[in-house]
């Protein structure tokens, strides 16, 4: 068989089984009235995220973590990020809600962030879905990132 129709068929196979993977996902948008209810919890803890770089202000960063995201972002991780941020991104200016999604273990909440060298940076906030709502998962993409 030769190597294209080798890659032809991986191809194939992959697309079938993304298709089957993301029917079978118990991932599901938010409603309205439950994205209301999450943002009321998660806009709080997203400002002061994004405070909190902007300040350069590790314990207010840390604040709403739960204890596995505590001992995964040590201050120097932080000290890291921030100078990424300062360089690649620039100045933080605003944040737009871009969507809420939940699953069986967790609140996943969207961001568009603006930065001045970056206009469109996504936030993905991963929450526990009961009280008091920690913070268990946070990522930034955008394509000055990526550089």
């Amino acid at each position: 068989m030769s190597s294209k129709l080798i890659k032809y068929h991986i191809l194939i196979i992959s697309l079938i089984l993304g298709v089957i993977l993301s029917a079978c996902s118990s991932e599901k948008s938010a409603n309205s009235d439950e994205e209301t209810q999450v943002y009321a919890y998660a806009n709080p803890m997203a400002e002061n995220l994004l405070a909190a770089i902007k300040d350069n202000d590790y314990q207010s960063f840390i604040k709403d973590y739960d204890q596995a995201m505590i001992n995964a972002s040590p201050e120097s991780s932080f000290n890291q990020l921030k100078q990424t941020f300062d360089t690649k991104l620039g100045e933080y200016q605003s944040y737009q809600t871009a969507g809420v999604q939940k699953t069986d273990q967790y609140t996943v909440v969207f961001y568009t962030l603006t930065f001045s060298k970056a206009p469109e940076v996504t936030m993905k906030l991963i929450l526990h879905p009961e009280e008091p709502h920690l913070i268990t998962g946070l990522w930034f993409n955008s394509p000055e990132l990526n550089k």
